[in-house]
């Protein structure tokens, strides 16, 4: 289990400066943008997406990320196209907002036993 903190955002999570195309029936790794304030040290990060109506044909995953030192970094969001068709993501696009992570905590790992 992982707590993040939800206020402030650590920064907003855009596409690059040119229009992206997922194709259809596959996941995509996207070069994404995030500016923010300067860090001292790399830290943990939450990656939250944003829902969109213009991108509802696309599901984008969340997930944790490590902010490297410094004023920006370039991170890859995982987004999964299920449609039967290309989409586009028009350059700048807002997928998500990254929250700095407080703690993870280790959940414990049951086992599953299947009875034939």
């Amino acid at each position: 289990m992982i707590q993040a903190e939800k206020n402030p955002s650590v920064s907003i999570v855009k596409t690059a400066k040119q229009k992206i195309i997922i194709p259809a029936n596959n996941k995509v790794s996207v070069k994404c943008r995030i500016e923010r304030n300067y860090l001292e040290q790399s830290i943990p990060v939450a990656f939250e997406p944003v829902i969109s109506d213009s991108h509802q044909d696309l599901h984008i995953l969340p997930s944790v990320l490590t902010l490297p030192k410094g004023t920006t970094a370039s991170v890859k969001i995982p987004i999964i196209n299920n449609s039967s068709h290309d989409v586009k993501i028009q350059p700048k696009t807002v997928l998500g907002q990254v929250f700095q992570i407080q703690s993870v905590t280790p959940l414990e790992r049951v086992e599953v036993s299947e009875d034939k």
